[in-house]
């Protein structure tokens, strides 16, 4: 395959656009996809200007036909995938005595069936030293009881990462969490920005299956 590319899953203005900066600084073709196509193309431009070489493909990963599609065109044009930002969730506001079991089966269908379709269909594409990276959160750590079904969407990711994880390691293909143990917000520790270069150095450095990123870690 000639081409080496970063997927971000669940791109957005946030940490998706960020982490795709971040890559996009070190030479890598950086393919966004999520499904506004709008935003995407809004993304794609800024990244563009900016000098990353990136392209974007409008995709809800809670398809699998849709990723399997996805995944066939990567394989059509001779792309290998070096990693995934996986960064996509459901999370319908709501506490859990209120909560439908529809609406939690629809949220975990893009945060369990989504990462699991992508990381399938894409697996054949991975270099020998291929990262998948899960964005996580602290309410998978502890659950807070108005965003419930994000919650235990967000414990369900953690869960899979690292049963992934444990299967993945001896094949040589690195799979882990960036827990984000903050609100995200720019201007502060829990920046876009600097979440993005955590998640760079994860990927490079690989020290196990998770870290967990808040302020008392900050040097």
């Amino acid at each position: 395959m000639e081409d080496s590319a970063v997927v971000i899953v669940g791109a957005g203005s946030g940490i998706g656009y960020h982490t795709a900066a971040r890559f996009g600084k070190e030479g890598f073709h950086v393919i966004l996809t999520a499904r506004n196509k709008e935003r995407l193309e809004t993304l794609s431009s800024r990244l563009k200007k900016s000098g990353v070489n990136t392209s974007y493909v409008v995709m809800d990963a809670s398809s699998e036909p849709v990723v399997k599609q996805f995944a066939d065109t990567l394989k059509e044009q001779g792309t290998a995938v070096e990693a995934v930002l996986f960064n996509a969730v459901g999370g319908t506001p709501d506490v859990p005595s209120e909560l439908s079991t529809a609406v939690v089966m629809q949220d975990l269908q893009v945060s369990i069936g989504g990462m699991l379709h992508v990381f399938q269909h894409l697996r054949p594409l991975f270099t020998e030293k291929a990262a998948f990276i899960v964005t996580g959160g602290a309410f998978a750590l502890e659950p807070y009881a108005p965003f419930a079904s994000l919650s235990l969407n967000k414990a369900a990711q953690r869960n899979l990462t690292r049963s992934l994880h444990k299967e993945m390691k001896e094949k040589g293909i690195f799979v882990g969490t960036v827990t984000i143990a903050g609100m995200v917000k720019e201007g502060t520790f829990f920046s876009p920005e600097n979440i993005a270069e955590t998640i760079y150095k994860f990927y490079k450095e690989r020290p196990g299956y998770e870290t967990v990123y808040e302020e008392t870690t900050a040097e």
